[in-house]
Formats: C-alpha cells, structure tokens, sequence
C-alpha cells in the first residue's frame, strides 16, 4: 500500500494534476437551495500515478473466467444481480472492475467490491482481503467520467480508505471531488466517503474538505460537513477561524444547518477558550431557535460546554414533547437516487428528552448526579417521570445557578 501524502503542499499537487482544476479563485428545506441539475461528470482522468484500469491484470481461475459471462449480463442499472454478491465472485467483480467498459457492469462491479473485499485480516474469515489490484482499479475509476460510476468508486474506495495506510492517489482523489467536483452531489458523496479515512485527524487536506464545503449554497452539504466535523473538531486545523465560520453558520435559513452548527460550537468550545463568549451568546439565541432540532442541539451543546445560564432555560422545557427531527430532502446523489440528510436532536427525539439530557450532563459536574432511565416500552410516561424529577433536583440547586 501507498502511503498517505504527509504535506498539504504534495496533496495540493496532487488535486491539480487530477484534471479537475485547481481550485479557482423540512420540515424540508426551500426548494429552491435543493434544486439541482442531473448528474454530471468532472473532467477528471485517472487519479495520479494510478494505471489505466484496464491495465491492471486480475487473475483468474478457469472457473473464476466463466463467472464473467454471467455477472455481466445480471447487472442492471448499474447494481449487481440478484444473489451474485458471493464470496466466489470476489475476483471475478474485482476483474470486471478493471477489464469492462460498460458503465454500468462497472458500476455494478465497484458496488459488489465492498461487499467481498476487507482492509482488515480481522474479517478475512468474512471477506477476501483486499489486494493491491483492489486499490488500483479504485484510483483508476474514481476518475472515470460517468457520474455512476464514479459514485460506486467512492463507495469501493471506503475498504480502502480504512486501512492502516490509505493508498495516497485514492484519498486525493477524493479530496478532490469532495472539495472540485462540478456536481454538488459529487462532493456530497465524496464527504459521505471520505469521513471514513482511518488517518483523517493526520490529513489536514482531508479535514480542510469538510471545511470546504461549510460556504456551499446547499443546506445538505453543509449540513453534512458540520456533522463529520463534529467528529473530529478537536484535531480541526485553523480552530479560531473555524468557530467564526461555525458562528455564522447558527444564523442559517436551515434549522439542521443551524442545530448543527450548534453541536459543532459545542465541540469546538474547549479548545478555543477565547471565543467562549461567543459561542455561548449564539448557543443562548438558538435555545429559543423556530425548530425544535437546532434547540435541542443548543441545550446539549450549552450542557457540554457547562455554561450554567442555561439550566433554568433547559428545564423550562422539560415537558415539551415535541419532535425535535428534521430532514432535508429533495436531492439526488451521483447515481440519481434520491437522498436525504437525516438530524435527530435526542435518544427518543423529543424536546423534553433534549432538556433531560442536558439537565444531566450540566449535574455531573455539579456534586450531585441527575440520573434516570427511559424504557422503550414507556417513553411518553418515563419522560413525563423523569420530567418531574429534574424539576425537583434543580429547585435543590437553583440557589447554584448563575442567571448570567
């Protein structure tokens, strides 16, 4: 295996000589910030220093050989047949990945890889263990130019991308599409990929991605972008400016831009003791936000951060039992299938449920514990319970809580 560009200046290098170019200088969301055209293809040849797919040799068995013929006539719309995904066929689908030319055994092809091969010998009792022909033909078609194909080449590259050492070519060439690519779903999907990069907290191009994407007109990829973020805000490069963009981001017209803007604030918080005022300040606004989903992620992210202002406005809405999910529809993604950006605000998804937690998490650091439990045969009545005794443990406590 390659490994991994360990320069943003190589990466950098890297994107341009992808062909993409360098980069020059709700509840459903408005129709109009999802409106998008078909799929289209970036002019990006072969990812760099990979072969030309039907370069790579695959070697069969005779019996592998006659598997071929029939794999290619079963794929349909680009997926493979019907009880084909079969330990037996891992190397014949691997060989149509890099010998056909027809997008859609390709796409048919690249879907099965992930499902046969594994980057870990852990699973090899499962699945065959990926082989340097596995990597290849990935770095190879995630340049090709029909966006089917390409969606299944970033689904095919997550195997790699979890490794150890991630191959260099593939991880750039994802970069590349989730950062370049001329279809907004293009970059959606490479997002979607990318966040599986076992060496992302290293890959400051990687991480810087996600950023990238926080300024785009679509509320689903920013949505997207602040989700994977939060994952790893601790290792963010450039924190200061990433919380001043992550503020801006809490006034967006969408309420799961919004709440998740807030739950990233929450994260980024402790790193950045110097924009702690406003941070809290935005957190504050958002409790009291139109959408149950970006007040929930307030509570939490207040919660996190220990800012105990918030208490009284938590448990002011503990018997609130209003939904606090969200999803952002009316996109399609590389393939054309429709898409989705899911937000959930709690466990049981309701406000209340929201407000208990946060109650919970601010006890902890208080010397006196707030526990309870929900059963999932009793949600409305243990949340009601529960309810109840938050209000009793914060008028033990009230005397404790600042009111500003």
């Amino acid at each position: 295996m390659k490994s991994r560009p360990r320069t943003t200046h190589t990466v950098a290098m890297l994107l341009c000589l992808l062909g993409v170019g360098c980069k020059p200088r709700g509840d459903a969301a408005p129709a109009a910030a999802n409106a998008q055209t078909a799929p289209s293809a970036p002019n990006a040849p072969n990812a760099p220093n990979a072969p030309n797919a039907q370069t790579v040799t695959v070697s069969l068995s005779p019996a592998e050989e006659a598997a071929l013929a029939p794999l290619t006539a079963s794929a349909r719309d680009g997926r493979p047949g019907p009880g084909t995904v079969l330990s037996l066929n891992a190397r014949p689908y691997l060989a149509l990945a890099a010998r056909s030319d027809d997008p859609n055994v390709l796409s048919a092809a690249l879907l099965a890889m992930p499902e046969l091969f594994t980057h870990s010998p852990r699973f090899a009792a499962q699945k065959a263990l990926m082989v340097p022909e596995y990597v290849q033909v990935v770095a190879a078609r995630l340049g090709h130019p029909d966006p089917r194909v390409q969606f299944a080449a970033m689904r095919a590259a997550r195997t790699v991308l979890l490794h150890e050492a991630p191959d260099a070519a593939v991880v750039a060439a994802l970069v590349a599409h989730a950062t370049q690519h001329p279809n907004p779903a293009g970059r959606f999907d490479a997002m979607q990929s990318l966040w599986q990069l076992s060496t992302l907290r290293q890959s400051p191009a990687a991480m810087a991605a996600f950023v990238d994407n926080l300024s785009a007109p679509e509320p689903w990829r920013v949505s997207i972008a602040l989700f994977r973020l939060r994952g790893f805000a601790q290792s963010a490069p450039n924190g200061e400016a990433l919380v001043t963009q992550t503020l801006s981001l809490t006034r967006h017209a969408d309420p799961g831009v919004r709440g998740r803007a807030a739950e990233l604030l929450g994260a980024l918080g402790p790193r950045q003791p110097a924009s702690r005022d406003a941070i809290t300040a935005a957190l504050m606004a958002l409790v009291d936000d139109g959408h149950p989903f970006a007040q929930a992620a307030a509570m939490n992210a207040l919660a996190a951060l220990d800012h105990r202002p918030a208490l009284p406005r938590a448990v002011a809405k503990l018997g609130d039992m209003s939904s606090n999910t969200y999803d952002i529809r009316g996109f399609r993604n590389l393939r054309g299938d429709p898409e989705s950006v899911h937000h959930d605000g709690s466990a049981w998804s309701k406000t209340g449920d929201a407000a208990l937690n946060a109650v919970r998490t601010f006890s902890q650091r208080m010397g006196d514990p707030f526990r309870y439990e929900i059963n999932h045969r009793n949600v409305d009545a243990d949340l009601a319970a529960a309810a109840e005794a938050a209000r009793q443990w914060f008028a033990r406590h009230r005397a404790e809580v600042p009111t500003a």
